[in-house]
């Protein structure tokens, strides 16, 4: 499990979801996997290196992707 795998999960949704929505896509594409679990901590250390960025809105949590494609 990597952060290239949640990277391109967020990509998928179109580059713009919610905690919630990343983890059900990951449970979806890898059922036989518990990358789900880890959704939330791989995000933070790519918001780290500015790959991804968090919003709160409504007080729910949005991840997208920025500018800064991940290698």
């Amino acid at each position: 499990m990597s952060q290239r795998d949640v990277y391109d999960i967020l990509v998928k949704l179109g580059g713009k979801a919610t905690t919630s929505e990343i983890k059900a896509k990951a449970k979806e594409i890898y059922p036989n996997r518990t990358l789900y679990t880890y959704v939330v901590n791989r995000l933070k250390k790519m918001e780290v290196y500015g790959y991804v960025k968090k919003e709160e809105i409504d007080g729910e949590t949005y991840w997208s992707v920025t500018d800064i494609p991940l290698r």
